[in-house]
């Protein structure tokens, strides 16, 4: 560590840099892109063993993570904070974490209905993410329709 000191009458000033010698047999992690769902993060070479962090590309404030393994192989890659890049994906994922109960789980399936029926939503849907999202949302569905059958049924008959 390395800091320099400026006293004088008009200001203090104190700046510090940390300096790290490195062998030059040392193994790397090589400098890389990754795309993922979550967005496409620029990873810098990295000394085996270290992890590197920086903030998720929609949302800086949480992070993202990259191992390079001790044989500089980068390796568990941590994106699971940060939130899917598409806005379709982000909408799915509000549904299938919606609370369904007997009052509006027909109102949630039809709004994603409609929302699945709308042809700009409809060829957004790219992301295996996406369907992940919306079986999610059927399946709590599914423990409503006889339900929601009994209501309809009674209210025509």
């Amino acid at each position: 560590m390395w800091d320099c000191t400026l006293n004088s009458q008009q200001a203090n000033l104190s700046k510090a840099i940390t300096v790290v010698v490195i062998a030059k047999d040392t193994t790397y992690c090589k400098a890389t892109i990754v795309r993922t769902n979550k967005g496409t993060y620029h990873w810098p070479q990295a000394i085996r063993g270290e992890t590197v962090s920086q903030g998720c590309a929609e949302n800086d404030k949480l992070i993202v993570t990259y191992n390079c393994n001790t044989i500089g192989e980068w390796e568990n890659l941590e994106t699971s904070s940060c939130p899917f890049v598409s806005e379709t994906t982000r909408i799915l994922e509000h549904f299938a974490k919606m609370n369904f109960t007997k009052n509006n789980a027909f109102e949630i399936a039809e709004r994603l209905q409609n929302f699945t029926n709308t042809q700009i939503y409809l060829n957004n849907i790219k992301d295996p993410m996406d369907l992940e999202f919306i079986a999610r949302t059927l399946k709590k569905y599914l423990n409503y329709i006889s339900y929601i059958q009994n209501i309809i049924f009674h209210t025509y008959y």
